[in-house]
């Protein structure tokens, strides 16, 4: 027979006012149930948290000397804030910040560059985790004199190159720096937990910008090689320098004594490459000239001198280079035929376009070195 209930449909109660063994294990079973629905709630929450993937860091914006990153649907992750302020020009390429996996771990690490308001302080390299955590910092430079001149220890990142993974999923890092205010240039080899791992030291700009560095593997030999194009101050002439990130140490050697970085090995580079002034340069009167731009095309290496430096337009010259670093072929840019245009017309004597292209081919310099 079943329990008998009041009106009110509670149990009735036994002596002593407690509800009867049967109404308590009716209770016990329901609770238990209801424990076992949550948890079954609970694990199903967390194994969905689990399998959704965790934001990816892909924007980014700079606002009142904050660095902001979001996720692809620009929801806001994380910020960090400068006290020393941040400069303006965050628009530029070089400044852009890397999001990318440098470590093989299957999640973005993010390179973000901070270049301080002041012109008088270091720009320096931070390393962040995709959740936000500073992982390292990088501050380019060193105090360095010639036998003329101390360059004070305040350096200016110009350009930032990553590897390709290896096959451990790990990349190198190159850091392209110069004096604030002159010369030289350090090129730093980082790992990608930061660690400096070897570095070389340039008297005149190299690897200044985006457009002067790059990592090529040209020769097809499965291993990169660094390409700084720029200018040699001691020879007041345009230059191009392959390193191996195996080999390179050490300083640039060159005959102009003033200009010798002392207290560093003699420079290992793979080649340096001088590339002649040209007739219009010298007819300008310009200092010198700049290899302004390196980029890879058609299995050639192409190297941009510009030899107009005062003129808006730009005039240059286009060397194409085999993976052996031999020119192959070279062309003047509309830029520079303007310019020859403009001289004749002024009364100064140039050769023909020929006889101009073949005195800067027969001009080239390559000085080899280590491999």
């Amino acid at each position: 027979m079943g329990a008998d209930t009041s009106r009110s449909g509670g149990p009735r109660r036994g002596r002593g006012g407690t509800p009867s063994s049967h109404s308590r294990l009716l209770r016990l079973t329901a609770v238990a149930g209801g424990g076992a629905l949550l948890l079954v709630a609970i694990v199903a929450v967390t194994v969905s948290a689990a399998r959704r993937p965790a934001p990816r860091p892909v924007l980014w914006r700079v606002v009142n000397d904050t660095f902001v990153v979001s996720d692809e649907s620009g929801d806001e992750l994380w910020r960090k804030r400068f006290e020393q302020g941040l400069a303006d020009d965050y628009n530029s390429p070089r400044l852009q910040p890397r999001f990318l996996d440098l470590d093989g771990n299957g999640r973005l690490e993010v390179l973000f560059i901070v270049e301080p308001r002041a012109i008088n302080e270091s720009t320096f390299l931070v390393c962040y985790s995709s959740t936000g955590r500073e992982m390292w910092r990088f501050t380019p430079g060193r105090a360095v004199a010639t036998i003329t001149e101390s360059f004070e220890n305040i350096y200016s990142i110009g350009a930032l190159a990553v590897s390709e993974p290896d096959a451990q999923g790990q990349r190198l890092i190159v850091v392209g720096s110069h004096h604030y205010l002159y010369y030289p240039t350090q090129l730093a080899l980082l790992s990608p937990s930061g660690k400096l791992l070897a570095e070389y030291w340039h008297a005149g700009h190299i690897g200044a910008s985006e457009y002067h560095l790059t990592l090529l593997d040209l020769d097809h030999d499965g291993e990169f090689e660094i390409y700084a194009a720029g200018v040699n101050n001691a020879r007041r002439q345009a230059t191009l320098v392959v390193l191996d990130p195996a080999t390179m140490q050490g300083a640039s050697e060159d005959p102009n004594v003033e200009y010798q970085l002392l207290g560093f090995p003699p420079g290992r580079e793979r080649a340096r490459i001088f590339f002649p002034r040209s007739e219009v340069n010298r007819a300008l009167h310009e200092p010198y000239n700049v290899a302004s731009t390196v980029i890879l095309g058609r299995e050639r290496l192409v190297v941009t001198v510009l030899e107009t430096l005062n003129d808006r337009i730009g005039g240059g010259v286009h060397y194409e280079l085999t993976p052996e670093l031999r020119v192959e072929q070279l062309t003047f840019d509309d830029g520079y035929k303007a310019a020859v245009q403009r001289l004749q017309a002024d009364g100064v004597e140039l050769s023909p376009e020929r006889r101009q292209l073949q005195a800067l081919l027969a001009s080239v310099e390559v000085e080899a070195g280590a491999h």
